[in-house]
């Protein structure tokens, strides 16, 4: 599974649990980024303030690459979070819904 990642070459992951229909979004992101050998710290946010907490953390800890798994709500408030900060890392991002089959 692609759970665990160096900072050097993976993805920092937040993920809102309600985003979907189902209570299952973080084992559907683990799929779809282990289909696409993508690695990944995944976390899941309890909150709003919990996920500014989420991305702080991943900065700190030297993160360049964020992957925000949710709604526009969660998308806005990652790159929010990450524009308060001072994270070097130019800001690129692809959205759309991806197969989550594996």
């Amino acid at each position: 599974m692609t759970t665990e990642a160096s900072r050097e070459g993976g993805w920092w992951g937040i993920v809102n649990p309600g985003a979907g229909n189902r209570n299952d979004a973080l084992e559907r992101a683990k799929r779809a980024l282990a289909w696409r050998k993508i690695e990944a710290h995944l976390h899941l946010s309890r909150t709003q303030d919990h996920l500014r907490d989420l991305v702080s953390e991943g900065v700190g800890k030297g993160y360049g690459q964020f992957l925000a798994v949710g709604g526009d709500g969660t998308i806005n408030l990652v790159v929010t979070s990450l524009l308060s900060t001072t994270w070097p890392s130019s800001i690129a991002m692809v959205t759309g819904r991806p197969p989550l089959t594996s």
